[in-house]
């Protein structure tokens, strides 16, 4: 009976601990509600990434370090990740815990051109803390 009743009070603990890490994950990954209840984005819908990086006078990394996809692409862990974004290439292996969609994200966004991702979920003021992880641009 006792033994019933400690499987019974693990198996609770174990639910409770899990339902919190997933809220947790939850509150950090989705973006933000407005009152009525509708995703917030900065960006204006439809607007794609070529209009945004646009009016944002085209911004480009200032090194003139040029690397080929097959580099970028063995920068894709959480330990050494590297991002394109508009044919920047940015070292954020430094940041990925702090990004507010997660590791997931991150990862999954390693060695690929994410500028129409990174357009839609970001405001125009975020591309200006880009500029201290350049490392160079994508070599075409």
């Amino acid at each position: 009976m006792l033994q019933e009743r400690r499987s019974c009070s693990n198996m609770m603990l174990f639910t409770a601990v899990v339902s919190i890490m997933v809220a947790v994950f939850l509150l950090l990954v989705l973006p933000p509600y407005d009152d009525n209840r509708k995703i917030v984005a900065d960006t204006k819908p439809g607007k794609d990434a070529q209009t945004f990086f646009a009016s944002l006078d085209d911004f480009r990394c200032p090194n003139v370090a040029y690397f080929p996809r097959e580099e970028v692409a063995r920068h894709a862990s959480e330990a050494d990740l590297w991002l394109v974004i508009n044919g920047n290439l940015l070292d954020v292996s430094s940041f990925v815990h702090e990004h507010p969609g997660g590791l997931l994200i991150m990862e999954g966004a390693g060695g690929h051109d994410v500028a129409a991702l990174f357009s839609q979920f970001h405001p125009p003021s975020t591309v200006k803390l880009l500029e201290k992880y350049c490392i160079g641009r994508l070599k075409e």
